[in-house]
């Protein structure tokens, strides 16, 4: 059962209007509360509490009647009274982003115009202002993952659903980048982009035409990498890509290129370029033309159709590696591809080690719509998630060694994480697209629940995680006690 502390239940419902809140200072021990929900506002499923950490702070809204971003709230997520903003009546919402020179909060208004709201670094309120060096055309914020500037585009979905690659009549899109100063305008970094991907500082930006540029974001200046690329791929490090030249659209080789020496070495032809990319348009074909690349292994593997293995290399010398005869590929988990082993009558999935040729069964079960995923595994065993069909999957354990398999949580949804401690941190579907968080311990077989009709989270491993639903805005341990 969870209860909450004597001195944050005190504080429920207060915290807005200015009342003192009781002190504290990070690390917690215990779950506490930093601030109660607007004088007001009611949950709903379209009002829904909103959070978001920016650095040591949470930027925080409980949306009221219909004007969801009029107000917004800034708090310490070790203490002290929260701050309200009051930027303009009309608002859809806000969102906040750490760039490389402000901490900012930006706002959409009704007329879905993007504003710089405030700079949280600069004392006082700046008041809305446009973003400058925008078009005059409806465009959506994309934040960055982490601390970054922010992206504003538009993405125009083409009949086929396809994207990533050029001149296959996929999805285009235009990309501006801005960096938290309102009177600096915003960068555009093209409008017929089919793919871009963030390195350090730069942008590699793929245009419909085949060019791929290295992009400064702070001016718009490029530099041309290649030109012909029907489309590419990262290689982990940022100095090396997997690129596809544009050819035929039936038989096209693909390289490996080394952005230091220039070199290109071809590793693969791809000959089912009409059916990659999901081009069909059927879900058994999207990872079609696509690599399966190994976070902790210099190897990667093209999945031909119906999950077949067109290739795979080595991505530190391009050198080719013979995978085993008939199966197919069903993914990548640390230094080792998930195959699927031909069985007439079952499922059966193991891993194989490119290193090694290694090939060791973990799963042999009934053919399913919802296949197992790895969720962690060693030397000697595999544990694993099968889905539900919703929301929810159950974790197993099978010891490779003795074959011996058992449930390990019986119930798990999204942001699973093994704790230090052996037990599993999960955060569970509850009413109306809500959610629980909970701690479950396999020595024990229970859960604990940590809170419960969560609107929204955010996990920071290394302070705690903050959840703000009905009873406001709270701050809980990680690992909970």
């Amino acid at each position: 059962m969870f209860v909450r502390p004597l001195a944050a239940a005190l504080a429920l419902a207060a915290c807005n209007d200015n009342a003192e809140l009781p002190g504290w200072t990070c690390p917690l021990d215990q779950p506490l509360q930093i601030a109660g929900p607007s004088a007001g506002w009611t949950p709903t499923l379209g009002r829904r509490a909103r959070l978001e950490r920016l650095g040591d702070h949470v930027l925080y809204t409980f949306p009221l009647g219909d004007q969801p971003g009029s107000e917004y709230w800034l708090v310490d997520r070790c203490g002290g009274a929260p701050e309200r903003f009051l930027p303009a009546a009309g608002m859809l919402y806000t969102l906040g982003q750490i760039t490389a020179d402000h901490v900012i909060v930006y706002g959409l208004d009704t007329n879905e115009r993007l504003l710089v709201l405030d700079r949280l670094d600069v004392p006082g309120f700046d008041g809305p202002r446009p973003v400058l060096g925008l078009p005059d055309e409806k465009l959506q914020p994309w934040p960055s993952a982490s601390e970054g500037p922010m992206y504003i585009g538009d993405r125009r979905t083409s009949e086929t659903r396809v994207g990533g690659a050029a001149a296959i009549g996929g999805t285009l899109s235009t990309l501006y980048v801005h960096h938290g100063d309102p009177a600096v305008p915003a960068v555009g970094l093209g409008d017929q982009i089919v793919g871009h991907f963030v390195v350090d500082d730069r942008v590699l930006v793929h245009d419909d035409d085949g060019d791929l540029r290295d992009v400064d974001p702070r001016t718009g200046e490029f530099e041309l990498v290649l030109t012909g690329v029907r489309r590419f791929e990262v290689v982990p490090g940022g100095r090396r890509l997997l690129w596809q030249q544009l050819g035929d659209d039936r038989v096209e080789p693909i390289f490996l290129h080394d952005r230091d020496s220039g070199e290109d070495i071809q590793v693969a032809v791809n000959d089912f370029t009409a059916l990659s990319w999901n081009r069909p348009d059927d879900p058994l074909t999207q990872l079609t033309g696509t690599w399966a690349i190994l976070p902790n292994s210099p190897h990667a593997a093209l999945y031909g159709p119906a999950h077949a293995i067109a290739a795979v290399i080595r991505l530190d010398t391009g050198a080719s590696v013979t995978p085993p005869a008939g199966a197919r590929l069903r993914g990548a988990f640390a230094d080792q591809f998930t195959l699927e082993l031909a069985d007439d009558d079952e499922l059966v999935l193991a891993r194989w080690d490119p290193h090694t040729d290694a090939l060791r069964e973990w799963f042999r079960g009934p053919l399913s719509s919802y296949p197992p995923a790895i969720f962690g595994a060693t030397d000697d065993a595999v544990t694993y998630s099968v889905p539900d069909g919703g929301r929810t999957a159950t974790l197993w354990h099978v010891d490779l060694v003795t074959g011996e398999s058992a449930i390990q949580v019986p119930r798990v949804g999204l942001q699973t994480t093994l704790l230090p401690d052996g037990r599993y941190f999960t955060v569970l579907p509850a009413r109306d697209y809500n959610y629980d968080i909970l701690v479950f311990d396999p020595d024990t077989g229970l859960y604990t629940i940590i809170a419960s009709d969560v609107d929204d989270l955010d996990i920071d491993p290394e302070h705690g995680i903050l959840h703000s639903g009905a009873d406001g805005l709270w701050f809980s341990p990680f690992p909970p006690p």
